[in-house]
C-alpha cells in the first residue's frame, strides 16, 4: 500500500480522525495526568457523558479514553491518562508536551449515565483508570442527587481525587492487588434506599465482585451501569466478563 502522507490542519478530519491542540499537562499525582485538548473538532462533537474516544498514541496504537469533560462551546476536552508501566500509551503520554497535535477517532457510547430519571443519589466505584469517567458521571448529576462512592488508587496517587474535586473517597491499594480495599469499602458503606445509580468501572474481576455484592443487598440489575476498563488476566478475559455481566 502506498504510504499517503497527508497535511493535518488543526481541528481537519483526516483519515486519522479529527485533530486537536495540547492545550495543557497538569499533572494530578505521580501517575496520573490530566490532558486538556483544544480544537474546532470538539465544537462539532456530540457528546454524552460516559462516552469514549481512541487516541492515536503513536505508532499506529490506540488507546479508548473516557473524556472527563467536555466543553463544547469552548473548544476543549479533558482526558485523564494513566502511567503505568512501559506500555504504548505510558510512553506517549510521559513524552507528550503542550502545543502538540493529536488525533482521534469518535465519540462512541460506552457506559449509559442512567440519569434520565434524575435518581435521590448516585455512588461511584471504580480505580484509577475510571476516575475521568467519574468526573464526568458525577458532573452530570443533578444539583438534588446526593453523589458518594470510592476510587481505589496506589496511596502516592490518592491526592489526585482532591486535585479534581470529585466528591468521592480515595482508598489506598492493598499491596499492590487491585480489589479488596474497594470491595471492602463498600462492605462498610451504607447504600440508601430507592432508586439510586450505580456505577462500576475499572478492574473486571472487581467489577463483578462488586456488582455481586450489591446485588446480595437488595439493589435491581437495572440500577448498576458497568463497564470493566481492564483485566489482570488480560483484554480477552474483560471482554468475557463485560458479555457476562451485562446478560446476567
Amino acid at each position: 500500500m502506498a504510504n499517503i502522507k497527508r497535511k493535518v490542519l488543526k481541528g481537519a478530519v483526516t483519515a486519522l480522525g479529527s485533530t486537536v491542540t495540547i492545550e495543557r499537562i497538569r499533572a494530578l499525582s505521580p501517575r496520573l495526568r490530566l490532558l486538556r485538548m483544544q480544537g474546532e473538532a470538539i465544537e462539532r462533537m456530540t457528546w454524552a457523558p460516559g462516552d469514549k474516544i481512541k487516541l492515536h498514541v503513536g505508532q499506529g496504537v490506540m488507546r479508548s479514553y473516557t473524556p472527563a469533560r467536555v466543553d463544547r462551546a469552548g473548544r476543549s476536552m479533558d482526558v485523564v491518562v494513566h502511567l503505568h508501566g512501559r506500555g504504548p500509551a505510558s510512553a506517549w503520554a510521559s513524552r507528550l508536551r503542550g502545543g502538540e497535535e493529536v488525533s482521534f477517532f469518535g465519540p462512541a457510547r460506552s457506559m449509559a449515565a442512567g440519569l434520565e430519571d434524575e435518581p435521590p443519589w448516585a455512588m461511584f466505584l471504580g480505580d484509577e483508570t475510571a476516575i475521568g469517567l467519574a468526573q464526568a458521571m458525577t458532573e452530570a448529576c443533578e444539583p438534588c442527587t446526593e453523589i458518594f462512592g470510592a476510587i481505589e488508587l496506589h496511596p502516592d496517587d490518592l491526592g489526585a481525587v482532591d486535585a479534581l474535586g470529585l466528591p468521592l473517597r480515595a482508598v489506598p491499594r492493598d499491596d499492590d492487588e487491585p480489589g479488596p480495599a474497594l470491595v471492602d469499602w463498600l462492605a462498610q458503606t451504607w447504600v440508601p434506599p430507592g432508586d439510586g445509580v450505580v456505577w462500576l468501572s475499572g478492574e473486571a474481576s472487581t467489577v463483578l465482585e462488586l456488582r455481586t455484592a450489591l446485588l446480595e443487598r437488595g439493589l435491581s440489575r437495572s440500577q448498576l451501569q458497568i463497564k470493566p476498563y481492564w483485566s489482570m488476566r488480560g483484554a480477552a478475559h474483560r471482554k468475557r466478563l463485560e458479555r457476562g455481566a451485562l446478560v446476567a
